[in-house]
Formats: C-alpha cells, structure tokens, sequence
C-alpha cells in the first residue's frame, strides 16, 4: 500500500510539472535558435563580400526550408500544424524569393544584404508566436534547423 501510495504522488507530481519542465525545454530550444541565428547575422555583417553575405542567408533560408518540409512529411503532424507550417514556410520562401529577385520579387541590393539579415532575424525570432503551432513541432522544427545547418 505504502508503494501505491509513493507512485500515486510521483505521476501526480509528474503531471503537475509537466507544464513547467516543457516551459524550460521550450526556452532553451527557443534560445538555441536565437543564438543560431544570431551566429549568422554575424557572419553576415562581418562578412565584406556581398557575394558571401548572400551565400550565407541563401543557405540558411534553405535550411530552414528543408527543416520544415521533413516536419510537414512526419505522420505524427496534425492537419493543422500542416496548416500552420505551410504559413511559416511560405514566409520563408518569400524571404528566399526575395534574397534571390524570385516570383516578382527585387533582388536584395548588395548593400542592404545587412538590414535583409536583421529583417530576416526578427521574422524568424517571432516564428513561436506567428506559427503558434504545437510544442512538440514547434521543437522538432528548431531542431532539425539547427541540425541542418
């Protein structure tokens, strides 16, 4: 009776911290995206090749891409996280088609590369709140960004 009785208190302490514990995770993973892409708009602006500068965001906008299509292939994604990631990715692939001049976009003059990256940085800072999309994808997006890259 007494183990019933500790197990009991166990799962109910589990369950009642279980909101906390995914809040710490959730930050921490949050964290390690902005400190992703805090690296790259360093290397962006301390680059001086305009050439390089482009290099770099192209990739990381590709990255990012790819990150969320094998998220949206997962059989474990709901309809509407589908939805959700469908928006983010096409605000990305906006930011790529613009980078490149793409789909009636300007092409990102050489010398505003380094405003593009800050403008690109604080989109993809706020993408928790735009995306608004399950914990779970939500981590597993970040993760495989920063795994990808």
């Amino acid at each position: 009776m007494r183990k019933f009785k500790i197990i009991i208190i166990v799962i109910v302490a589990l369950v009642f911290a279980q909101p906390l514990i995914a809040r710490v995770s959730s930050d921490n993973i949050e964290d390690q995206l902005k400190n992703y892409m805090n690296e790259i708009t360093l290397k962006v602006k301390g680059t001086e090749d305009p050439i390089q500068k482009r290099v770099l965001l192209d990739e990381t906008l590709l990255d990012i891409l790819k990150a969320v299509k094998t998220v949206k292939a997962l059989p474990t994604t709901t309809e509407r996280e589908q939805k959700l990631l469908g928006k983010f990715e096409e605000s990305v692939q906006a930011k790529y088609d613009e980078l490149n001049g793409l789909n009636d976009f300007e092409r990102v003059a050489d010398e505003d590369l380094d405003s593009f990256t800050d403008y690109v940085l604080q989109d993809l800072e706020q993408a928790r709140n735009y995306v608004t999309m399950g914990l779970g994808v939500f981590i597993l997006l970040i993760i495989l960004i920063i795994l990808i890259a």
